[in-house]
């Protein structure tokens, strides 16, 4: 007798007893199974009808929009959801830079094991280099939005920085010495 799992015996007598090897009920995993299926089929069901809700909604708002203009101008677009313009834009971005940051992973084992077939558009790519730089008017936002939330935050601790050092972090070298002679040439001018 096995004190752990029980009597074998038992077990197959209590199982005749409750009915276990009739014919007529089904297994448990046909009822897992059936019931399963049930909660697929209610769950597709209720996403074709909440999809076909939202059809049906936007189609009647653009309907509505176009019976209250007039009817000789031309039909507006909606305009998309900031939020979901800005969630898009992020993830094409991040494409982006995971597509460079592969072809620069890709790139660098080929000249570690000495595979010579290196194109020159893998030789300029840089892993720390970001893939777009924002434009003045979307870092001043970024900025200011920064400054009013959070004052005490440390990338806004800007003293002992000089312009030198910003421009080799950046990685706009060339930039740089293109801005330090000129800025030289303006000094040599006004000292004349």
């Amino acid at each position: 007798m096995d004190l752990v799992h029980g009597n074998p015996i038992e077990k197959v007598q209590s199982k005749l007893k409750n009915g276990w090897f009739n014919p007529d009920r089904p297994s448990q995993q046909n009822q897992i199974r059936d019931n399963n299926k049930v909660l697929y089929d209610h769950y597709i069901r209720f996403y074709h009808m909440s999809l076909l809700n939202k059809l049906v909604k936007s189609r009647h708002a653009v309907l509505q929009h176009l019976m209250s203009t007039n009817a000789l101008c031309s039909p507006t677009r909606q305009p998309m959801d900031p939020e979901t313009l800005k969630r898009r834009n992020d993830m094409e971005r991040i494409r982006l830079r995971a597509a460079k940051r592969t072809k620069a992973m890709i790139a660098d084992c080929r000249m570690k094991i000495g595979e010579p077939c290196l194109s020159s558009d893998e030789e300029d790519l840089d892993l720390h280099q970001p893939t777009q730089m924002d434009d003045v008017k979307t870092m001043l936002k970024k900025f200011k939005k920064l400054r009013r939330e959070e004052p005490h935050a440390p990338s806004l601790d800007i003293t002992g920085i000089d312009l030198d050092d910003v421009y080799e972090r950046a990685g706009v070298l060339a930039q740089s010495e293109k801005i330090k002679q000129t800025m030289e040439a303006l000094e040599k001018n006004l000292k004349k």
